[in-house]
């Protein structure tokens, strides 16, 4: 399997819930994570490669755990009000 290959398994397997936290730990941005796991980034250059290589090398090792999913939230909803005068 090649790298690119690689990286693309490991990410669709964490599942989009969990990249945040592998943004936070890789510093790669969720967007980027996004875009290389839908094949829309077809050239990453090694300062993205290197570090997820790193970081999916560590997690099969057992040295790093992948990180908790985020809950699902609905985004971009005003916050709820308490419904008065009705």
């Amino acid at each position: 399997m090649n790298i690119l290959a690689h990286l693309v398994e490991f990410l669709r397997a964490a599942g989009p819930r969990r990249w945040p936290g592998i943004e936070q730990e890789t510093g790669i941005p969720e967007n980027t994570l996004r875009k290389l796991a839908y094949h829309d980034l077809k050239n990453p250059t090694l300062a993205i490669v290197q570090p997820l290589m790193d970081y999916s090398d560590a997690i099969a090792r057992k040295k790093r755990k992948l990180p908790d999913p985020v809950p699902r939230t609905p985004k971009n909803l005003p916050p709820t009000e308490p419904v008065t005068g009705v």
